[in-house]
C-alpha cells in the first residue's frame, strides 16, 4: 500500500504568531498537526524574516522574554520545510507580502495557505492551492 500523502501547507505570518502566543487557537491546532507529521508546512527566507518582524515588534516584546522569541523561531523552522521560490509574485496589491505567501505556495505546491488576512482570504485559492482560514482548514483536514 502507498504511504499517505502528506497535506502540503503554508501558514501566513499572522496564523504562525497566532499560534504560537495562543495556545487554545485554532492556529494553535493548525500548528499541532503540522507538529505531529501529519501535515507539512513549508516557509521561505521572506515568510521567516516576516515572522521575525512581527516577534520582535513592541507588543509582543513586552509580553514574551527574548529566549521565547527565539525559541518561537526555532520551533517554526524545525516543523516545516524551507523552499526557495522561483517566481516573484504581484496579485495582492493591498499589501505586498501576501505575495510572499503565494509564491512559498507555488513553489511547494502546498495543497492550503493557512491565514486570516482578508486579502488572501478573498482569493479563496491561487494556481490550485486553496486559501483558507484555521476553521476551516481543520474541517477540511478532519474530512480527509
Amino acid at each position: 500500500m502507498p504511504p499517505e500523502k502528506k497535506v502540503k501547507v503554508v501558514l501566513d505570518t499572522n496564523t504562525v504568531v497566532s499560534a504560537l502566543l495562543g495556545r487554545d487557537s485554532k492556529p494553535a491546532e493548525v500548528m499541532a498537526l503540522i507538529a505531529s507529521g501529519k501535515a507539512t508546512n513549508h516557509l521561505s527566507d521572506d515568510i521567516l524574516d516576516e515572522i521575525r518582524e512581527v516577534l520582535n515588534r513592541p507588543k509582543i516584546v513586552e509580553k514574551t522574554s527574548e529566549h521565547e522569541r527565539h525559541y518561537m523561531l526555532y520551533f517554526i523552522t524545525s516543523i516545516s520545510e524551507t523552499v526557495t521560490p522561483k517566481r516573484r509574485l504581484d496579485v495582492v496589491k493591498e499589501d505586498d507580502a501576501d505575495n510572499r505567501i503565494l509564491e512559498c505556495a507555488l513553489e511547494a505546491k502546498a495543497d492550503y495557505v493557512v491565514s486570516g488576512d482578508r486579502h488572501l482570504l478573498r482569493l479563496r485559492e491561487h494556481e490550485g492551492t486553496r486559501i483558507v482560514d484555521s476553521d476551516q482548514f481543520l474541517k477540511e483536514f478532519a474530512e480527509l
